[in-house]
């Protein structure tokens, strides 16, 4: 299904979750929103990898800027819009370990065994990196796609520590009994959501 696009001249996103292909269209023609939603997306996977590799702080927002300054001036090249995820999972990764090479001092001779020994202690598997998050999208698209209800209730159940059933029941307004069978069923139809985003690209979300 095709992704609504804003009107001519429409400067606001009128929809947070368009389609990763009709976004990258969009902001390959210079569109504001559409860049603010490819940040909104992509954002949390960059730090996520340049905090892999050991960085805080300035270091991460320096890999950030780059990441996004190289988007800017590579998107038209990105011929296949499903590849994105994983170009800025490289592209973090190679600035993080840039940003690492510029930091450390000038490693003398005698010291290159140990230079090289800790260069490469850093572990990186991009396909785990876009994985995880990719996954943690697909959880957040599908609590937003429950009702209020259904999110408070599971917010409830996930505290620590633990409320019990009979706070629970006090806090919603719901008699204890219908807790337990409520949460199976709610469980289940965010697993169903899960699924159903798995492997295609994000659509407009359902209003709750």
């Amino acid at each position: 299904m095709s992704c609504p696009l804003p009107e001519k001249g429409q400067e606001e996103d009128p929809s947070p979750d368009h389609c990763l292909e009709e976004l990258v269209k969009l902001a390959r023609d210079g569109n504001q929103w559409a860049w603010g939603d490819l940040l909104r997306r992509f954002l949390p996977l960059v730090q996520l990898i340049a905090r892999r590799h050991g960085l805080k702080g300035h270091d991460v927002e320096d890999v950030n800027q780059v990441v996004w300054l190289k988007l800017l001036q590579h998107i038209k090249s990105i011929r296949d819009t499903r590849s994105l995820p994983r170009w800025i999972a490289t592209t973090s990764r190679n600035e993080s370990v840039n940003v690492i090479r510029r930091s450390r001092p000038l490693v003398l001779f005698d010291d290159w065994p140990s230079f090289f020994e800790t260069a490469h202690t850093v572990s990186y598997d991009w396909i785990e990196e876009v994985a995880a998050y990719e996954r943690r999208r697909a959880l957040a698209d599908a609590l937003d796609d429950l009702s209020s209800q259904h999110r408070e209730l599971l917010n409830l159940l996930a505290r620590d520590p633990p409320l019990s059933y009979v706070e629970i029941g006090r806090r919603m307004g719901m008699p204890v009994g219908s807790i337990g069978p409520t949460r199976q069923r709610v469980i289940a139809r965010l697993q169903e959501l899960m699924r159903g985003s798995a492997g295609s690209p994000p659509q407009q979300r359902k209003s709750a």
